[in-house]
């Protein structure tokens, strides 16, 4: 899929930039990021964590404990209403 909108571009910049920082082991750098007040919810909608320094966490607890052998980024959907997307 082809983003129409110079919004939904940004974000998808914005969403591999993040993916960068996690996947070469920069945590820290998620703080930039993440809203105060993240949430992190499973499949089930279940809450993982809570604010920024719990989400965090979660991605450096992954890091930690995950072998990633391949990533791959492709057919970005990014829906964008008002001030959300």
């Amino acid at each position: 899929m082809e983003l129409q909108s110079q919004s939904q571009q940004q974000i998808w910049n914005t969403v591999q930039k993040l993916n960068k920082e996690w996947l070469n082991n920069k945590t820290e750098e998620l703080a930039y990021y993440f809203h105060k007040d993240m949430v992190i919810a499973g499949p089930d909608l279940h809450e993982l964590a809570h604010n920024r320094a719990e989400c965090i966490k979660s991605y450096k607890d992954f890091i930690g404990k995950a072998v990633i052998h391949e990533y791959k980024e492709f057919d970005p959907e990014v829906s964008v209403f008002a001030y959300t997307a």
